[in-house]
């Protein structure tokens, strides 16, 4: 019993959701009485150790806050503390590895003069040029540590370019200020946060039960006052009205989270296209035992959701013959003269593995 004890308590840390068990039973006796004494006590270590490392994020987020407000910089705050402030109300229930930041393209360089001025630098510098040039992103360190990353496109991605499109300017135009202790800070609204949610679970390939709840939560606290009709309309200008369905259905299977009545059935592909999520979903669990990132299954299942099937054959196209850099990347090569060789082999290994994890 003792095995199977912390072998639970490793898989909820795993899946970032310790704090927010320690908080559902302190609310519910019932819910407590399901945990033994050593699993309860892990989850208050755990809600606890959260709310110290989100303090000490919470100071750094201030400080980058007044040297970007200092230099006319506007800055959206994603992910983590955007969902702790907005929608949990509590920084110790959202665990995060780091500050996510969006800002505009054209504030990038004075951007990164505020974080040296503060001590901060590139992290893994050398790696740095091929993320920027795979997903519009720089990530920084601070003590030596992993602490920020600043983005200036959501959906610039290489396979993703051109079919999935949420334009920079929506992020800006669908934001409002809150109070955060002394600052003022500002992050998406609702409508637009939830499909993001949606975009970041699809994008970590469905792995981490903390990011479904995100949304199962947003959609508890705020649903009733979102403008349904709203975020409907902007999943299909963006493109993601699968990939918004399916965050939907499992937040109503896995967690309990009811959208109203109807607007899965407005999201939802066609009945082939959902035996084939379903499938997928099934066949990998990839909910609950999340593959590694190698996994083609994973790929499969994002041709799947995709909306239109230009788009689906412009991301089948740049799965099979993708960048050098997407290579480099994708097999963690350190050596360029690598990454030759593997295009060549990389459609077979794609078709393979994918003939092998579908049909087992």
């Amino acid at each position: 019993r003792a095995r199977d004890e912390y072998q639970f308590i490793d898989a909820c840390r795993r899946h970032g959701i310790l704090p927010l068990l320690y908080r559902l039973a302190g609310r519910d006796a019932a819910f407590a009485s399901n945990f033994s004494p050593v699993v309860k006590e892990e989850f208050e270590r755990s809600y606890y150790s959260v709310a110290l490392s989100n303090l000490k994020r919470r100071e750094e987020l201030f400080a980058i806050q007044d040297a970007f407000a200092s230099r006319g910089i506007e800055a959206v705050v994603m992910k983590g503390i955007a969902v702790a402030d907005t929608v949990y109300h509590d920084e110790a229930i959202r665990p995060m590895t780091d500050i996510d930041l969006f800002i505009r393209e054209g504030d990038l360089e004075r951007a990164k003069e505020a974080l040296f001025a503060l001590g901060y630098s590139l992290y893994d510098e050398k790696d740095q040029p091929l993320l920027s040039a795979l997903s519009s992103e720089l990530q920084f360190e601070i003590g030596g540590q992993f602490s920020l990353e600043m983005a200036w496109e959501l959906t610039h991605f290489e396979r993703f370019g051109g079919v999935v499109n949420i334009p920079p300017g929506d992020v800006f135009e669908f934001s409002r200020e809150y109070r955060s202790g002394p600052v003022t800070l500002r992050a998406m609204k609702d409508e637009l946060q939830l499909i993001t949610l949606a975009w970041h679970y699809f994008l970590h390939g469905f792995s981490r039960l903390i990011w479904l709840c995100d949304i199962a939560y947003l959609i508890g606290e705020k649903g009733p006052s979102l403008d349904w009709d709203l975020v409907v309309s902007k999943a299909g200008e963006y493109r993601l009205r699968s990939v918004l369905w399916l965050a939907l259905h499992l937040s109503r299977t896995v967690v309990g989270a009811q959208a109203p009545e109807g607007i899965e059935k407005k999201l939802a592909p066609f009945a082939f296209r959902k035996k084939m999520i379903a499938r997928l979903l099934g066949t990998n669990e990839i909910i609950f035992a999340p593959r590694p990132r190698l996994a083609t299954n994973r790929y499969l299942l994002e041709l799947a959701l995709m909306d239109g099937w230009i788009g689906r054959i412009k991301i089948l196209f740049r799965l099979t013959f993708p960048s050098d850099a997407w290579i480099m990347n994708h097999y963690r090569l350190s050596n360029d003269w690598l990454a030759l060789p593997l295009r060549i082999a990389h459609p077979f290994i794609m078709m393979k593995d994918a003939l092998l994890g579908f049909f087992r």
